[in-house]
C-alpha cells in the first residue's frame, strides 16, 4: 500500500553563518490525497451530470415529436399491413429511447432525498394522470381498487412516484397493446 508523505527539510546555521545541521518534518498527507481525488472524482461526476441532463433535453423534444407523429399515423393505418408493423416498430422504439433518457436525465439529477408523509393512493392517482393518455394510445386501460384507510407511508414522494412510473411503464411494456392494467392497494 502505496504512502503519500510531505517532506520538510530546513538548514540550521550556527553564529558564523555556517550550516551546522538539518532540521527535518515529515507529514502523512495519504488521508488528504486520497479526499483530493474523491473531490476531483465528483467534480467530473457532476460536469457528466451536466453534460448528461443537457444532451437528455436536447434528444428529448424530437423524440416525442417522433412518437407524436407516428402514433397518429398508427391510428390512421389499418392493422395487419406492413406500414402499420412500420410505424408501430417506430413506436415501440421510440418509446424505449425516451425510456433511456428519462434514466439520463435521473442519472444527472442530484437531488437530495426527503421524506415525509405520503398518501399511496394520491401518489398513485398523480402518476396515472401523467401516464393516461399515452397509455389509452395503446388502447392500455388501467383499472383502480384503492384501499381508502391506508396508512400514510414516510418517504421520498418523488421516488415513490418514479418507481410507480416505472412499474406502470414496465407493465405497458409487458403487455404492449389492447390490455388492461390492475392497480390494487
Amino acid at each position: 500500500k502505496s504512502r503519500w508523505l510531505h517532506v520538510m527539510k530546513t538548514p540550521v546555521y550556527d553564529d558564523k553563518g555556517q550550516i551546522s545541521g538539518l532540521l527535518c518534518s515529515c507529514r502523512d498527507i495519504t488521508e488528504l490525497k486520497k479526499m483530493q481525488e474523491q473531490l476531483t472524482q465528483a467534480q467530473k461526476m457532476e460536469s457528466v451530470g451536466q453534460l448528461t441532463a443537457g444532451i437528455a433535453h436536447e434528444i428529448n423534444t424530437p423524440l416525442g415529436i417522433i412518437l407524436g407523429y407516428a402514433q397518429l399515423l398508427l391510428e390512421d393505418v389499418k392493422p395487419g399491413n406492413q406500414i402499420h408493423q412500420d410505424l408501430a416498430t417506430i413506436v415501440k422504439q421510440t418509446k424505449i429511447c425516451r425510456k433511456i433518457v428519462a434514466d439520463l436525465l435521473n442519472f444527472s439529477r442530484h437531488t437530495e432525498s426527503t421524506s415525509s408523509l405520503v398518501d399511496l393512493n394520491k401518489s398513485f392517482q398523480e402518476v396515472i394522470a401523467v401516464v393516461e393518455h399515452t397509455f389509452h394510445l395503446d388502447r392500455v386501460a388501467i383499472v383502480t381498487d384503492l384501499l381508502t384507510a391506508l396508512p400514510l407511508l414516510k418517504c421520498d414522494v418523488e421516488k415513490l412516484k418514479q418507481v410507480l412510473v416505472n412499474l406502470l411503464n414496465n407493465a405497458h411494456d409487458a403487455i404492449g397493446t389492447d390490455g388492461t392494467i390492475y392497480i390494487k392497494t
